[in-house]
């Protein structure tokens, strides 16, 4: 059978002359019968970012993003939530909270700026962003939790990434020939992007970075 091919866009725009926040942006869809020519696209989920998706299996798939539910500060606001598909992505359930346990460092934030991961045991292992002040550099790190239904979440313990002096944020994962292959952006465009390797996807290996071309970021993974 074809496959069909999802594009998951965060819509950035600007209104009234200033940049929208995240709550006022919504997430875009748009499909492809080759992965390469994509349709228009149609909102997907309003007032959210950071997509990740993955397929669980035949036609089930989980989306997993930040979400800021109106009202502003209300109890899911700004927290990672999902949504499933049962039918290859051309319907997709109402959002679902993600709920973790277990131990971040003391101070640390919630976790923020999902990347999820099918392993080969059948669970899903979420990396996030998280540290205590963004205004200081290399206080956000990239942790992981791990799950069986891709909505409860357990933290695995230590850090994934944490540079001395760099950022780690928005992380983005592959398991590709062997290897798992990890970037995240320092907050800084012209660091480029952190990169490293791992056997097991918990202890990386950093390398050269990927370098910045000038006029495209690694945020967003």
């Amino acid at each position: 059978p074809m496959k069909t091919f999802y594009s998951l866009l965060l819509c950035a725009f600007l209104a009234c002359g200033v940049k929208a926040q995240p709550w006022n942006s919504p997430l875009m869809i748009c499909i492809s019968n080759d992965g390469i020519n994509f349709g228009a696209p149609s909102v997907f989920q309003d007032s959210s970012g950071v997509a990740t998706v993955l397929n669980l299996g035949g036609d089930t798939l989980i989306c997993a993003f930040q979400w800021f539910p109106y009202p502003l500060q209300s109890t899911y606001f700004d927290k990672v939530a999902v949504k499933f598909s049962y039918d290859g992505g051309a319907t997709w359930t109402y959002p679902t909270p993600c709920n973790f346990t277990g131990s971040l460092p003391n101070g640390y934030q919630r976790p923020f700026d999902p990347a999820i991961v099918l392993l080969s045991n059948g669970q899903i292992r979420m990396y996030f962003s998280t540290g205590i002040n963004f205004q200081n550099m290399g206080d956000i790190d990239t942790y992981s939790a791990l799950s069986t239904d891709g909505i409860n979440y357990t933290y695995e313990s230590g850090a994934r990434i944490a540079h001395p002096s760099l950022h780690s944020i928005d992380p983005a994962a592959i398991y590709f020939d062997s290897l798992w292959y990890y970037t995240s952006w320092t907050s800084v465009s012209s660091d480029g992007s952190h990169r490293g390797t791992s056997t097991d996807g918990l202890t990386f290996t950093m390398t050269s970075m990927l370098p910045y071309d000038g006029s495209h970021t690694w945020l967003g993974g």
